[in-house]
């Protein structure tokens, strides 16, 4: 299995293809030909390497403010407890491939623009008005676009 940071490199070496682990930890390569345009491949690459990097980044900051236990105190090194720490970490990375599942499952169930305006309403921020100004396209249509999209969303997490 790889870990982020072997993941990031592969992403970072290679400018024309996002690549990324899938919900199965198969390593995925999606290439231009894979985006409807050029625009929206480098759109997509920028925030893959730009997740990667944070990713990697946190890590860093977590291993150089981290101490071998044979530096620390008896009483230090007890709490907390080596097997606790390892199941936080455990813990993060099934919560990053759970949500690489459900991207990867929610991509599959939309359309390509119901996925794109979706990504931009709520990963990016935008409002309607902005995502039907970028686009080209009338509150309403983008409206019923992510009416839809949550719609199918809600029927594939209903728990959510």
């Amino acid at each position: 299995m790889f870990n982020r940071k072997s993941i990031y490199a592969l992403n970072k070496k290679d400018p024309n293809a996002i690549v990324y682990m899938d919900a199965n930890e198969v390593i995925v390569r999606l290439t231009r030909e894979d985006f409807a345009s050029e625009k929206e491949f480098l759109k997509w690459k920028a925030l893959s390497d730009e997740d990667y990097h944070a990713s990697e980044k946190e890590a860093h900051v977590y291993a150089n403010h981290t101490l071998a236990l044979d530096e620390l105190s008896e009483e230090a090194a007890s709490i907390p407890a080596v097997d606790v720490c390892m199941e936080q970490a455990h813990d993060r990375a099934e919560a990053i491939h759970r949500s690489v599942r459900k991207v990867t499952q929610i991509r599959k169930h939309l359309t390509d623009t119901q996925f794109r305006r979706v990504w931009m309403y709520f990963v990016d921020g935008m409002t309607v008005d902005e995502i039907g100004a970028a686009e080209g396209v009338s509150h309403q249509n983008i409206s019923k676009s992510i009416g839809a999209a949550m719609k199918k969303m809600k029927k594939l997490f209903p728990d959510c």
